[in-house]
């Protein structure tokens, strides 16, 4: 629900998200719902149609957004926005694109090493996402207002480049954060142990390959032993159940056979 989500300072989404169809319907679903609009809209105008719904009734939406299954994060108003990979934002396709310029923020950044500055028409619609508009660069206009002085002042002002002295100044800490796994996430460390082919670890890791490591490191990040798909660490531990239980079924099963093989021929092979 949205009061779970409320609980959160940082908030971690993929770009995949966004452009599944799944979150389109449930935009579609809610617009409805919030607003009475009908879905045949384009996305740009459903999703000002519902910013500007929460916006006149923001008392009443409050309390509504936080009891909402699966709320969609334009429901929300954040802190910040960041936005990783930002140079992929030239071939995002035009709904996501618009999800991405609808989603609420007092401050928006975007982090690439390459940043998509290669023309004023692409300045412009960096601009956009970022939610910069002036009379040299507009990216709300139609057709597009792009104007190479525009872009440079945009460019002057918003965009920052850390030098290799700047970031080897910044001081770093280091410090272990001990974690205590809960049941289900024990199980599912323990099972990529024993897969590794590691039975002990009262010692540490300095004996643990990195490939190995690499696989555990994974369950830290994220509950799935291998296996992306999962909905919870539980859900996940039910599958790991499940894939042991037919595995047992088909040990069981092979040894029938060899059994019965043995009784035909007399012998055990």
């Amino acid at each position: 629900k949205g009061r779970d989500l409320e609980k959160f300072h940082i908030v971690l989404a993929s770009y995949k998200i966004q452009a599944d169809y799944k979150y389109g319907k449930l935009i579609r679903d809610q617009v409805e719902t919030y607003t009475g609009y009908n879905s045949s809209m384009n996305m740009e105008t459903k999703l000002r149609v519902l910013r500007e719904h929460i916006t006149d009734h923001q008392k009443e939406m409050e309390k509504t957004i936080l009891e909402t299954t699966s709320p969609i994060l334009e429901l929300f108003w954040w802190k910040r926005i960041v936005m990783d990979e930002f140079h992929e934002s030239t071939s995002w396709e035009y709904r996501v694109r618009e999800l991405f310029k609808s989603v609420g923020a007092d401050h928006r950044w975007g982090l690439s090493g390459t940043p998509p500055i290669g023309s004023s028409l692409a300045v412009a619609r960096v601009a956009g996402i970022l939610w910069y508009s002036s009379e040299d660069l507009n990216p709300y206009e139609l057709p597009i207002v792009a104007t190479d002085a525009g872009a440079q002042v945009f460019l002057d002002k918003f965009v920052r480049q850390n030098s290799s002295a700047q970031v080897e100044a910044i001081r770093t800490v280091e410090h272990v954060e001990c974690v205590d796994h809960t049941t289900e996430e024990r199980l599912i460390y323990r099972q990529a142990c024993h897969d590794q082919g590691i039975f002990d670890l009262t010692g540490g890791y300095d004996n643990v390959g990195l490939a190995s490591r690499a696989v555990l490191l994974k369950c830290c990040a994220h509950f799935g032993a291998g296996n992306k798909d999962s909905e919870s660490a539980g859900a996940e531990v039910r599958r790991l159940g499940d894939s042991k239980g037919q595995r047992i079924k088909d040990l069981q099963g092979q040894f029938k056979l060899e059994l019965s093989r043995a009784q035909i021929c007399g012998f055990w092979p």
